[in-house]
C-alpha cells in the first residue's frame, strides 16, 4: 500500500529502509524519501516504525521521529 504519495513509497519500501539501518525515520528518509516532502504521511510512517520495534526481540530501538 502506498504510504507516501509524494514520493511513491509503499509500506514495504518503508520497512525495507528501516531494516537496513537502526529503524528510525532517518533511515526511511534516506532510503526512499518517504515523509520528506509534505510530511502528511509521517504519522503513518511512525506507526509502521513502532510496529517494527514491537516485533523485535526486546522491543527497543531509536525513536522513529521526523527531524526538524
Amino acid at each position: 500500500m502506498i504510504i507516501c504519495h509524494c514520493n511513491a513509497a509503499t509500506d514495504r519500501d518503508i520497512r525495507r529502509c528501516a531494516s537496513r539501518g537502526e529503524g528510525g525515520f532517518g533511515d526511511v528518509a534516506a532510503g526512499c524519501r518517504a515523509g520528506t516532502t509534505c510530511g502528511g504521511c509521517v504519522p503513518a510512517i511512525q506507526a509502521i516504525l513502532q510496529r517494527l520495534v514491537n516485533e523485535r526481540p526486546g522491543g527497543s530501538s531509536r525513536e522513529g521521529k521526523r527531524p526538524d
